[in-house]
């Protein structure tokens, strides 16, 4: 088995609810973690969180790309949290992983979205997030807090590709784009940012990306 797929997936480290009648497959049962050998995994529109996500992870050698969507309560309440997440990734598969993809497509507040520092993830390449995801907004940081995650730069590998951030809107970029572009040395093979939500980009930013290889 190198892949694991699941869509509409259920985990809590508590185990299934002997009471609950909802069709979701619970990660215990499906006993997942007995699988060290999987390079891909992907989860969509699925509840699950943070302690069983590191179950999963730690058995499993040489993680290549990960890819979870949250849908929080619509398929089970699992607390979402992306910082969590971020930790156990890093913590089993920061030597391997290639591609990360880790969004939650219901309203959560902004702290919930943050994933902190990435640039230990060496051979990461394609990236997928909130566009949250790295402005943190409390103050008791679980994770390296003398990291300034203001800019994408200062929390990104050097080996980063491509940049998709989800939900990002131009009236209120919580990440300046443009301060990413000054400093674009810090990402010397960055090419794509893909911005997905509501946006306008002039044609000065276009210039400015163009200026810059992206």
């Amino acid at each position: 088995m190198r892949s694991l797929y699941g869509h509409m997936i259920y985990g809590t480290a508590n185990g299934q609810d002997a009471n609950d009648a909802y069709p979701c497959i619970n990660l215990h049962d499906a006993r997942v973690v007995e699988h060290n050998q999987i390079d891909e995994i992907k989860m969509l529109y699925s509840s699950i969180d943070s302690t069983s996500w590191e179950l999963i992870l730690k058995p499993i050698e040489n993680l290549k790309r990960f890819t979870y969507e949250h849908a929080g309560a619509v398929v089970k309440s699992a607390e979402y949290d992306g910082l969590g997440i971020a930790d156990h990734l890093h913590k089993y598969a920061s030597h391997s992983l290639q591609h990360l993809d880790l969004t939650c497509n219901i309203e959560y507040n902004e702290e919930d979205q943050f994933v902190g520092d990435l640039r230990e993830f060496k051979l990461l390449r394609t990236l997928r997030l909130n566009a949250e995801a790295f402005v943190p907004k409390y103050d008791n940081w679980r994770s390296r807090p003398e990291v300034e995650y203001d800019r994408l730069a200062d929390a990104l590998p050097t080996s980063i590709q491509a940049v998709t951030l989800v939900d990002w809107f131009a009236d209120n970029d919580p990440l300046d784009l443009a301060r990413l572009i000054e400093e674009k040395h810090k990402l010397p093979e960055l090419r794509i940012i893909n911005l997905e939500g509501t946006w306008v980009l002039t044609q000065s930013h276009l210039d400015l990306y163009k200026s810059v290889g992206i």
